[in-house]
């Protein structure tokens, strides 16, 4: 188990100060270190996080190019249907008119003879 030089090895917590050797000028540069230290890390973080945010913004346009993309093939699909539908219907009347014309044939036939 490691002691730490400022804590007692059966404190409650708190530190309790004991005479150091270590100089302000030593204090002031750890300092100085740690405040670069957060600060890169702050920067780091920031960088991170705008990179983030333009990724998500190209997901989102390119979520809202399928969305517009879906829409239209939708539409497409509709009118196809529609198109097909009105096709059927045609070719169901026409047969109906060859059938009626091909009776009339028959019977013009028939009474001709």
């Amino acid at each position: 188990m490691s002691v730490d030089p400022l804590r007692s090895p059966k404190g409650n917590g708190t530190a309790h100060a004991r005479t150091s050797s270590v100089t302000r000028e030593d204090l002031q540069k750890t300092h100085e270190a740690h405040n670069l230290k957060l600060y890169d890390l702050q920067a780091e973080h920031e960088r991170q996080m705008h990179q983030m945010q333009q990724e998500l913004e190209a997901l989102r346009r390119a979520n809202e190019e399928y969305a517009q993309d879906l829409s239209r093939k939708t539409m497409e699909i509709q009118y196809l249907e529609q198109d097909q539908e009105e096709s059927q219907d045609q070719i169901t009347r026409l047969k109906e008119d060859v059938e009626r014309l091909t009776q009339q044939q028959l019977e013009a036939q028939t009474k001709g003879n």
